[in-house]
């Protein structure tokens, strides 16, 4: 009888439920009094931010660690991870690798003129493979290697030795963007390169979303997009109030976000034809003002997006940034449907899935066993499709939660368990 009454007392509870409207953002805990200068995540999901030194988090930001780096390391400025988990980090005349997560440094290779003995400063890296990297420099141009960072070698750029920023596409073309507004690129391997014409301002970023389809984000005019490769480009900022863009990154459905110097964070859905200011729950919009390469936002491997700010603060996306997660092999779905959260029983980190046969109001909320609400995951309109949520219960003690989807007239309610 008092599990009758329980249960009927639950599910009235359930049904009286007002969801209100979550923020876009959320802070970690991350405070280190210094811009954010780069971010980067690994297949594991370990965050690593460069703020002068390289910090460490292994728990989404909860707990941060500053690594030791060796005596002779220089301000660190970039960072960035090879897909064996392999750790890359540099800055003024130095590039540093570590195979063990930071924990010891394997070799630091000098970036520097031979001739002259003048240091060359570390701007931007991207990552082709386990062995092959490239990375950008302000005057010796563009460095690659092709032994997983034991050495670098200096090759050309296409543009000036002034490299702000480099980017490898998915076709294994490589882009650079310079400090006089040229935009380059090279299909790896080939050794020539193509350019366009030099645009008003030094590029900040550069993000590819399709083939042929390549943004250029720069800090007095805006994006930039090009629809060939990067031999043309037209200005894209459509909603971009506030056009001083200091990073851009693309997640892999080709949704473009960019971070400016005071007006925070922009996300366009649709190719840069237009954006939206998405600042829910950033209290700190001021996104890495000093725009020499520096990549301060990135995605982990659930699409959640983490973004640094000047004032050495970082913030990472209540819901993931990636909506569908399958394709439908005989269509729409037909009905509404909640599936079991995996892992489960889980520690401290889970996915729950569900399916939307029609576009409309979704709420998905976690309550602890007396009913009492513990957070809302999902509170807007979703998509016909197939949808994941990350729940987080890392703040949260050990036991039995429930979670449930309310679409309209339709409302189930599913258990998980928490080990701690």
């Amino acid at each position: 009888m008092r599990r009758m009454i329980f249960s009927l007392v639950f599910l009235f509870f359930f049904s009286t439920i007002v969801f209100p409207q979550s923020n876009f953002w959320e802070p970690t805990n991350a405070s280190f009094g210094k811009s954010i200068t780069s971010i980067a995540i690994n297949s594991n999901g370990d965050i690593f931010a460069a703020a002068n030194s390289v910090y460490r988090s292994t728990n989404l930001g909860n707990t941060w660690e500053n690594l030791s780096l060796p005596e002779t390391a220089p301000s660190i400025t970039v960072v960035a991870t090879a897909p064996n988990g392999k750790l890359f980090v540099g800055g003024y005349g130095a590039i540093i690798n570590s195979t063990n997560n930071g924990d010891n440094w394997a070799k630091q290779t000098l970036i520097i003129n031979d001739q002259s003995g003048q240091f060359y400063d570390v701007t931007s890296f991207t990552v082709r493979s386990d062995t092959v990297i490239f990375a950008g420099t302000m005057g010796g141009s563009l460095y690659f290697s092709d032994n997983g960072g034991n050495n670098w070698w200096k090759t050309g750029s296409g543009g000036t030795d002034f490299i702000n920023a480099v980017m490898l596409d998915s076709r294994e073309y490589i882009f650079t963007g310079d400090h006089n507004g040229v935009v380059a690129n090279s299909q790896t391997g080939s050794g020539g390169w193509d350019w366009a014409m030099p645009l008003y301002s030094e590029i900040s970023s550069i993000a590819t979303v399709a083939p042929s389809l390549v943004f250029a984000a720069t800090p007095e005019y805006g994006v930039y997009r090009s629809t060939n490769n990067g031999s043309t480009f037209t200005a894209a900022n459509n909603g971009l109030t506030r056009r001083t863009a200091t990073a851009m990154v693309a997640n892999t459905q080709g949704v473009l976000f960019v971070g400016t110097d005071s007006a925070g964070v922009f996300r366009s859905t649709n190719q840069g034809d237009s954006w939206i200011q998405i600042n829910s729950g950033l209290i700190d919009v001021h996104i890495c003002p000093n725009w020499n390469g520096h990549q301060p936002m990135a995605f982990d491997p659930n699409g959640y997006l983490f973004v640094g700010t000047q004032n050495g603060k970082i913030f990472r996306s209540v819901q993931s940034t990636v909506t569908y997660v399958q394709e439908f092999s005989q269509g729409f779905p037909q009905d509404y449907i909640l599936e079991q959260n995996y892992p489960n029983p889980f520690n401290p980190v889970t996915t729950i899935r569900y399916e939307v046969p029609v576009t409309g109001m979704i709420t998905l909320k976690v309550f602890d066993m007396l009913g009492r609400e513990v957070t809302t995951l999902v509170n807007e309109e979703k998509t016909v499709g197939s949808h994941a949520i990350r729940f987080d219960g890392s703040n949260l003690s050990g036991g039995l939660y429930f979670y449930r989807l309310n679409a309209g007239n339709y409302a189930v309610t599913k258990k998980m368990t928490l080990t701690k």
